[in-house]
């Protein structure tokens, strides 16, 4: 027996499939995670190893090689150009202190990997389609212990909401727990998706397992990180699995006069009860009163020149009198200038940290600017254009994008909607939300290679 044929033994027995999607959840549930760079780098060059093993068996490459279409090809040929430029920047630009060298190289390879690995994570799930929800147990585990360590805190200060204190979070920053949270939601909801559409037995572990994760993360979002990037995000994702359930309603009652059964039915209660209360929030939420009102003057970066050290000058005032709060000037005005920033220079500054920051020092010579809060245009799209450059970010857009309309076209004939439901979070956190360094380019770039290979129609 070659060594070949071997390899191919291994990896179609002895369930190697679930202990490889198990380092997987392991991997996804410790990513945003501070201090486990080391853990981190273990799995990612073990799951590397594996995936390259399983592509490398002959079965495996003539099965995908005579499945190639020119879809395939154009979107390969995005994926390698937006780590390109990544490389490009890591080993091209000499402007750099060795630290910042060193990071960039790092972050190449890490997201290089982490492509591998995504294409091995679905390829195995391909196998194991319902052990979607489960690749995120894990984040759901460290979620369950964030909640322990606020009961603590709320004990000992007489349930006082206030007392809740975010610094003894094991997330470092808010935006890590919620893109994680936003992973988590997109596999729960996909399995819930998929059992509704397919009319799958569903088993009482699942079903509390399902309507666990929102609550948890609604309490979560709303109260421990009081993040609304996080809310939006759930409320968005509540309205889209509505419609997507009504619209099934209505085209199965039409076709297949498929009954609404008392799953389905506290489901989409469920889920409506999630979407009111999210709607109530933003209602009652100052960030989102006015919000046009704010963001027109966000925008207006000539006139409203307090962008330049909001934490020394603070927001402005609308036309109306009224004071703009803090986080909506600063992501409209952030926004603009990032804006302005990119179109000054395409190509990217190759700086991984503080992008906004780092592009505004290298255009104004103004002593302000070195020590404005100014860092990041609160937005993962403009930051990656920021530091990589236009091509690399608009390659990730239009692959997640690209994806979610195939993904959609071809529902009927995928084995999950995982790459639906995944290509839509990363959507809406990239859009709204600050992850576009270090460990936050690995995801991404494992989320591309992942959904890319689930979105790969079957026909059986």
């Amino acid at each position: 027996m070659n060594i070949k044929d071997r390899i191919t033994k291994i990896i179609l027995k002895n369930n190697f499939e679930y202990y490889f999607l198990l380092a997987v959840g392991l991997l996804l549930a410790i990513w945003t995670i501070s201090e486990t760079i080391a853990l981190r780098n273990i799995l990612m060059t073990i799951l590397s190893i594996a995936s390259l093993l399983m592509f490398i068996s002959k079965k495996n490459i003539n099965i995908y090689v005579k499945q190639i279409s020119t879809y395939d090809v154009l979107i390969y040929m995005m994926i390698l150009v937006a780590v390109y430029f990544i490389g490009y920047h890591a080993f091209s630009y000499n402007s750099f202190d060795l630290s910042e060298m060193n990071e960039l190289v790092s972050v190449f390879i890490r997201s290089t990997a982490s492509l591998i690995i995504g294409f091995g994570a679905g390829y195995f799930l391909l196998l194991k389609p319902r052990l979607t929800a489960y690749l995120g147990f894990g984040i759901f585990i460290l979620f369950i212990y964030e909640l322990t360590i606020d009961i603590k805190v709320l004990n000992e200060a007489s349930l006082a909401v206030s007392a809740l204190d975010y610094s003894k979070s094991i997330y470092l920053g808010k935006i890590n727990a919620v893109f994680s949270g936003g992973i988590l939601i997109a596999l729960i909801i996909s399995r819930v998706f998929d059992c509704y559409k397919k009319q799958q037995q569903v088993y009482l572990k699942e079903l509390v397992y399902w309507l666990g994760v929102p609550v948890l993360l609604f309490y979560i979002y709303y109260y421990h990180l009081r993040s609304n990037t996080g809310v939006l995000t759930l409320f968005l994702l509540a309205i889209i699995l509505l419609s997507s359930i009504i619209y099934i309603s209505i085209y199965r009652s039409i076709k297949f006069s498929i009954n609404f059964n008392k799953w389905n039915f506290i489901v989409v209660f469920f889920y409506f009860l999630l979407f009111t209360a999210m709607f109530w929030i933003i209602l009652n939420s100052a960030f989102w009163k006015n919000i046009i009102e704010n963001a027109s003057v966000g925008f207006d970066t000539k006139t409203y020149k307090n962008w330049i050290n909001t934490s020394k000058f603070g927001p402005p005032d609308a036309p109306s009198g009224r004071p703009i709060p803090m986080n909506a000037y600063e992501r409209a005005a952030y926004a603009s200038i990032g804006i302005d920033m990119i179109i000054q220079n395409p190509i990217g500054h190759g700086r991984s940290s503080e992008p906004l920051k780092r592009a505004l020092l290298l255009n104004y010579n103004d002593t302000e600017i070195a020590s404005s809060n100014a860092i990041s245009t609160h937005s993962a799209f403009l930051d990656i254009a920021l530091t990589y450059g236009v091509i690399t970010s608009a390659s990730i857009f239009i692959i997640f994008f690209a994806v979610l309309i195939k993904s959609v076209a071809n529902i009927d004939q995928l084995k999950t909607s995982a790459p639906i439901w995944i290509a839509i979070i990363m959507l809406i956190m990239l859009s709204i939300g600050e992850a576009s360094r270090k460990h936050f380019l690995e995801i991404i770039f494992f989320c591309l290679s992942f959904i890319f290979v689930l979105s790969k129609p079957s026909n059986k």
